[in-house]
């Protein structure tokens, strides 16, 4: 298997990007509380366009099983947004450029409204070294990001946009099961083939520390893993349990280099998880 976050990597490229893009990745950002703040800057736009492979909605689900998560997708994608990234790309002749991470700069990811209008929660990694950062909520229309705050530890960030009357998901009490049913849901990214993808649970309390986060920038190391076959695009998005309700949120896939079947990683809804999610909404509620 190789593993990759979902930024800014294609689903066809799985060996190449990821490792490029960690190589210019800037911790300027870092302070000792754990919460980063990135500037935006609206003046800078890019017209990079990438291409992904087609990948199949569903994986190993009998017809009612395939029903009942496209049901339960359609409800949950009216929260899910594309969040959608410009990434100034290195300047020529300096670390990284004309690699593949500037080439695929500011292909973004997903996020979805949770626990207060106009609050979008996303992973850190699809906003890091953004210059601009707009929301495309699920009806097309586009909204600036007002403000964010992000925390490194879990790969978690929470932005800010205008009153956009999106339904909030509800995070599933229950804990996960190997075989339980799950659906990754990724926003209106004209660039994915599907944006509900079906699976289910194979491991628990996962980790994948040594393949995505050997520089301990970020924990990854209780991961739920499925057989949803999420690409680029759905970094960020929910994954959420046959009735809607929210049990993860997308970090990373993996393919194996023969053509097997992928795998979706997604971060869990664990207590340290649920309170960092608190303590970004609390921070970027009270910011003025």
């Amino acid at each position: 298997m190789r593993f990759r976050t979902l930024w800014p990597c294609a689903f066809a490229v799985i060996t190449a990007g990821c490792a490029a893009s960690r190589s210019h990745v800037s911790s300027d950002r870092h302070n000792p509380s754990g919460t980063t703040r990135t500037s935006i800057d609206e003046s800078y736009r890019s017209s990079v366009e990438i291409r992904t492979s087609p990948v199949p909605r569903w994986s190993a689900l009998s017809v009612d099983e395939e029903a009942q998560l496209d049901e339960a997708g359609r409800r949950v994608a009216a929260s899910v947004v594309h969040v959608r990234t410009v990434v100034r790309p290195p300047a020529e002749g300096t670390a990284g450029s004309g690699s593949l991470a500037s080439t695929l700069a500011g292909f973004g990811g997903s996020g979805f409204c949770f626990a207060a209008d106009g609050l979008i929660v996303t992973t850190e990694h699809v906003l890091r070294d953004a210059t601009s950062v707009t929301v495309v909520l699920p009806d097309g229309t586009e909204q600036p990001a007002r403000r964010l705050v992000a925390d490194d530890r879990f790969d978690l960030a929470v932005l800010k946009i205008d009153s956009a009357s999106l339904p909030w998901l509800v995070a599933a009490q229950a804990a996960q099961r190997a075989g339980d049913l799950v659906v990754a849901v990724a926003g209106p990214n004209p660039r994915l083939t599907g944006l509900r993808r079906g699976g289910s649970i194979t491991r628990t309390g996962l980790s994948l520390q040594e393949d995505l986060g050997p520089d301990g920038r970020h924990d990854y190391g209780e991961l739920l893993e499925s057989t949803a076959p999420v690409e680029a695009g759905f970094s960020g998005g929910p994954v959420t349990n046959r009735d809607g309700l929210l049990v993860g949120i997308v970090v990373a896939a993996a393919g194996s280099a023969d053509g097997g079947p992928a795998r979706g990683y997604a971060l869990p809804l664990s207590d340290d998880v649920s309170a960092t999610l608190a303590r970004l909404i609390a921070e970027i509620e009270a910011a003025p």
